[in-house]
Order: structure tokens, then C-alpha cells, then sequence
């Protein structure tokens, strides 16, 4: 745990290999499927609103316990997206940091803002105390890989804080997240990434689980 903990303060990302077991992947996998817009969209907000078994996870499961673990015993959940990536949904995503959170309601606060709202659920720019309080779960439920558009990384970039007019990359600093199902990799939403389109398309999907709430 104390190694995790450092990695996440130093690096902005730590893995934990195997934290899922592979017939868990295949059931979450299964019921993905099962959803009527599932085989349309790349991807899913607040996939928790339309699966059980995410909500068990995220408020009482082993994501729950990571969460308090590495945030406080207050950590508390605030929204899953689910991702597939694949031949007919193939995308890119550029370098970026996640400085929107989720909101109940609107309110007026110093360093909160600008406002959005997307499917219905309103969208907030958080301030750097907020957002260094977090912690983003990302479970895979396939193999990522170089091929197949894995997440990219640039460890220790969650240090300079919010750079709201990008940074300059090196591109040996970029680290390819190569990912088996069932591993979950930690990290801060302050941390620089992107992902490249698959060259080599195939289903990868995954979850991102966001803790703490506002």
C-alpha cells in the first residue's frame, strides 16, 4: 500500500495487476452487451445508472475500498464512463487532463467554473485542491496494448497542476499503458494523457470510475 500510495504522489499512476478476476471481466462484458444502445456507441456516461453490478463496485465493492484506502475514509463516488474502443468505434484522444467533475446542483464558488452540462448531468471545472484530491479507477475488461490504442501516459506531469494552455511534450517521456484484462491502473486526473486510434482494431473496453464526489 505504502508503495502504491508513493507511486500515485510521485509518478501521478500506479497499477495493480490482477485486481479483477477474468470471469468478473467476462460478466461485466456480458452485460454490456446486453444493453439495447450498447452496440452503437463507443462509450457510455454514468454506466453505473444502467448496471448493478457497476454501482456495487463503485459504493460498496473493491473499488469503494481502494478509494478510501488512497483518498480518506470520506472518499465517496462520483460517475463511471464506460469505453469500447473498436472497429466501428475508433477514436483518438488528444493530450489532456480531466478537470471537469460532476455536480448535483449549481452554486457560485472562487476558482469553480465553467459550467456545462452533458446528457443531462451537469459538468463543472474544479479547482487544483479538488482535483489532487481524487483518484480515477480505470479497470480493463480486454488487453491494451500499442495496437489496439492503449492509453499513453507522462508520468509526474500531475505536478505542475492545471496547465490550462497545454505543456510541452517529450516524447520519450510517453509511457504506454499495456494493460491485461482485469488490471486496474491509478491515477490523477491531473496527469497528462492521450490514446491513439487502434491500428490494429479490436474490442477494449473499459471503465473509469471517479472518487471523491462534491
Amino acid at each position: 500500500m505504502e508503495l502504491i500510495a508513493h507511486q500515485l504522489a510521485s509518478q501521478g499512476y500506479a497499477w495493480l495487476r490482477g485486481f479483477m478476476k477474468a470471469e468478473q471481466c467476462a460478466q461485466f462484458k456480458q452485460q454490456l452487451a446486453a444493453l439495447p444502445f450498447a452496440a452503437r456507441r463507443g462509450g457510455v456516461r454514468h454506466i453505473e445508472r444502467q448496471l448493478e453490478s457497476v454501482t456495487r463496485l463503485a459504493f460498496s465493492g473493491e473499488v469503494a475500498r481502494l478509494a478510501q484506502q488512497y483518498c480518506g475514509a470520506n472518499a465517496r463516488f462520483v460517475r463511471a464512463i464506460w469505453f469500447d474502443k473498436s472497429a466501428a468505434q475508433n477514436w483518438l484522444v488528444a493530450w489532456h487532463q480531466d478537470i471537469t467533475v460532476t455536480a448535483n446542483e449549481r452554486f457560485a464558488a472562487p476558482d469553480w467554473g465553467p459550467w456545462s452540462e452533458k446528457e443531462g448531468v451537469l459538468h463543472v471545472q474544479a479547482p487544483l485542491d479538488v482535483l489532487q484530491s481524487m483518484l480515477t479507477v480505470r479497470l480493463h475488461l480486454d488487453c491494451a496494448n500499442a495496437h489496439n490504442g492503449a492509453l499513453k501516459i507522462i508520468p509526474g506531469s500531475h505536478l505542475g497542476g492545471i496547465e490550462r494552455g497545454g505543456f510541452s511534450l517529450d516524447p520519450e517521456e510517453i509511457v504506454i499503458c499495456d494493460a491485461q484484462a482485469g488490471d486496474v491502473l491509478l491515477m490523477s486526473p491531473l496527469l497528462w494523457h492521450a490514446s491513439s486510434k487502434a491500428s490494429q482494431p479490436q474490442s477494449r473496453q473499459f471503465c473509469i470510475l471517479n472518487t471523491p464526489s462534491i
